[in-house]
């Protein structure tokens, strides 16, 4: 998640809005961050669902008034879980880290993080009325390389090779484009050696 701890302990669920059938939006309030900067939150449906039901059993409002305790919870579990040591702002510097690295525009990761620019355009001077291409954006560029469970970086190659005769082939061409390339070398110094 990009979210500073406090703009996710202030937020209510009625800032939610469901978006499609695999996103939930949160509208986080200016007042409630850091930068004053009232912006979306995308997260997936089905974490948002579970956390409706975590609300409606614990009769709240606001699924983590007590984020400082969940929190802690949650490291334990990620660390047991998938052997990584995080904290809140790790999770936020790895989304700015990974959006950087993708094609996604940097206004729009911008303006999902809540950040306020020191310079260059800010993404908050615009309203969006449809967030559509907003969401577009985050699920091509940012929603395959977010997982814990599973990390990757955009600029990781898309498919390694994944057999010998894959390898073995790639190695025939090398070998083939070497010879051309030598031999494309003589023909060239023998023209030169003849000009001179």
């Amino acid at each position: 998640m990009q979210e500073r701890l406090a703009a996710v302990s202030l937020t209510a669920i009625s800032q939610w809005e469901d978006f499609g059938n695999r996103y939930i939006l949160i509208h986080i309030k200016a007042l409630d961050t850091k930068a004053r900067n009232e912006h979306v939150c995308i997260i997936p449906k089905a974490l948002a669902d579970w956390l409706r039901d975590y609300c409606k059993q614990t009769k709240r409002d606001r699924p983590f008034p007590n984020c400082r305790t969940l929190w802690h919870e949650i490291t334990r579990l990620v660390l047991a879980k998938f052997g990584i040591q995080i904290s809140s702002h790790y999770l936020r510097k790895r989304f700015h880290t990974i959006a950087g690295k993708t094609a996604m525009p940097v206004n729009s990761w911008d303006y999902l993080m809540g950040d306020k620019q020191s310079h260059g355009h800010n993404a908050s001077t615009y309203t969006l009325e449809d967030f559509s291409d907003l969401v577009q954006e985050y699920d091509r560029y940012l929603m395959p390389f977010l997982s814990i469970s599973d990390p990757r970086e955009p600029d990781e190659p898309t498919k390694p090779f994944t057999t010998t005769s894959e390898l073995d082939q790639v190695g025939k061409e090398n070998a083939e484009l070497k010879e051309q390339i030598l031999k494309l070398t003589r023909i060239l110094t023998e023209a030169l050696a003849k000009q001179n």
